[in-house]
């Protein structure tokens, strides 16, 4: 019987599912071929995503990684979904692991782990933990045989609830932390029962996801993460899971830099002309950043004094990421608050926040807005928003410092000369561009200091513009793209399949360099040698 016949049989489907299935399972008949004579052990695949990108883009890799490392691939899902899952046969007919996960929390029970023990030991191990903790520090110092597990629990309901931030353990946490403890059996159940060599997962700031590799390394088992990014990253220790994705090896950064440095200036002009409306060659740099022929009275514009030197805020979402590992501050809400409520004591300097692009998206989800934020912080004579839409020529006209936490500002401009003041260890500090405090005393020190800060030299503009190439060509788009709009999600699987076949396509020749390599970041390996 076909797998058309099984599904067809077991439920309706959409007739583009139907032929999507019959033809990627002649797409990679003789590739998995290939793979099932070669394994010896499993890679696990986080398939509980349902949407057909996330799934072709996740299986695509999962095969190749697969053959390279002489695995086959187990498919996690998380619920009776007969579609998907003939989806993921259509890529390798292997075998699934059912999982429960937040978005069905009723599921972690005895039927979802098949050893019924596991579901005492979790609540043990609940109880243990809850009588551990009386206030959020020690819920965020929280570990579980040796996993740090108390900065997933906090991310989550953050996120879940759109706070960004708690001062003291919460009826939430507590639901969160129970969740943790059983998903943590869950998954100790699976690579007890397998011989589990890698992961493939998701968003690793998260609990599920987080949790699983934080399993994995601890098993022995690599974890690769960030697919969804492009920025697709091995991670052998917990402490690698802890930083931001995107981060790249110091012997990685420092090839290209000395050996491929001129395309990379060259590429990161070209990006920072398209994010920013202006390249960096058109700036001028006599102690201050100029832009010629820039509006040059915005501060006025925003009633703040163009005498004062100016600091730009950069805000990171409240509820993304909220709890990175080696930031300076608890999360990113206390974090804003606490710059802002430091800013009322200047009198010669200005702070001009901007908010971040995407916010609406997460205050959809609960987040606060900023004008929300700031209503908790009076006589704000010096502090101004953004609007949006102003040119950034004319920011950088108005700006002397720009800080933040994490995103990409630290990168880019300092390519322009910018002085960048970071808060804590991200994806680009520690590479000689960025100013990087020790503690949040140095932290307000620095930004206090705002108006001594003099632009950033060649040397530190260069390694800046760098890292840009690295983290926003490199790093990305080297995995299938997601679609703009979900009326595409079909039309783009189909066009992917008509990619050459598996055995001769760039990503499997990238992913190939990638595992051989032993790379912690998959690059395009025709473009780059290192």
């Amino acid at each position: 019987m076909s797998l058309i016949d099984i599904i067809q049989r077991e439920i309706s489907v959409t007739d583009e599912a139907v032929e999507f299935i019959r033809r990627n399972e002649s797409h990679w008949a003789e590739f998995t071929d290939q793979i099932r004579a070669n394994a010896d052990g499993y890679i696990l695949v986080d398939n509980t995503g349902d949407r057909i990108d996330a799934v072709q883009r996740t299986n695509t890799v999962a095969n190749y990684m697969a053959y390279e490392q002489g695995l086959e691939p187990l498919f996690a899902v998380d619920r009776d979904y007969t579609q998907k899952k003939q989806v993921c046969r259509s890529f390798y007919d292997g075998e699934f692991v059912k999982v429960g996960s937040l978005a069905t929390p009723l599921r972690l029970r005895h039927s979802l782990f098949r050893d019924p023990s596991r579901v005492p030991r979790g609540l043990k191990r609940f109880r243990r933990a809850a009588q551990a903790i009386e206030t959020v520090e020690d819920l965020l110092n929280l570990s579980m045989n040796g996993i740090p597990v108390g900065d997933l629990v906090f991310n989550q309901a953050s996120r879940a609830t759109g706070q960004g931030t708690f001062d003291e353990i919460t009826p939430v946490l507590y639901r969160f932390l129970l969740y943790a403890c059983l998903m943590y059996e869950q998954w100790s159940r699976i690579f007890d029962e397998y011989d589990i060599h890698a992961v493939i997962s998701g968003h690793v700031h998260t609990q599920w996801n987080g949790l699983l590799a934080r399993l994995a390394v601890k098993n022995g088992a690599e974890a690769y993460t960030g697919i969804g990014s492009g920025a697709l990253k091995r991670c052998r220790t917990i402490e690698e899971l802890q930083v931001r994705v995107g981060r790249p090896s110091d012997e990685f950064f420092e090839c290209i830099f000395e050996n491929h440095q001129k395309q990379a200036v060259n590429r990161a002009d070209k990006i920072l002309n398209e994010r920013f409306g202006i390249s960096p060659t058109d700036v001028r740099l006599n102690g201050k950043v100029s832009v010629p022929g820039a509006s040059t009275d915005l501060l006025e514009r925003l009633s703040l004094p163009p005498e004062n030197p100016t600091v730009l805020l950069m805000q990171q979402n409240f509820i993304e990421n909220v709890r990175p590992t080696n930031l300076l501050f608890r999360d990113y809400t206390v974090w804003f608050t606490d710059v802002v409520r430091h800013a009322r004591q200047w009198e010669d300097l200005n702070l001009l926040v901007k908010p971040h692009p995407n916010r609406e998206f997460y205050e959809n989800q609960g987040q606060p807005t900023v004008s929300e934020v700031l209503s908790s912080v009076d006589d704000e004579t010096n502090i101004s928003v953004l609007p949006d839409g102003i040119p950034h020529s004319s920011i950088l006209n108005s700006i002397d410092v720009v800080t933040t936490v994490d995103g990409t500002a630290p990168i880019e401009y300092p390519c322009f000369g910018i002085p960048a003041v970071v808060g804590g260890t991200t994806r680009y500090t520690g590479f000689g561009f960025t100013l990087e405090p020790d503690s949040q005393s140095e932290y307000f020190d620095m930004l206090d200091t705002a108006g001594s800060l003099s632009a950033l030299g060649p040397h530190k503009r260069t390694r800046a513009k760098v890292m840009c190439y690295i983290q926003l060509d490199l790093f990305l788009d080297n995995i299938l793209t997601i679609p703009e709009s979900e009326d595409l999600l079909w039309t783009q699987a189909f066009e992917a399949m008509e990619c050459p076949l598996p055995d001769s396509s760039q990503l499997r020749s990238d992913i190939e360099n990638f595992v051989n390599g032993g790379y912690t970041h998959l690059f395009p390996s025709e473009e780059i040698r290192c």
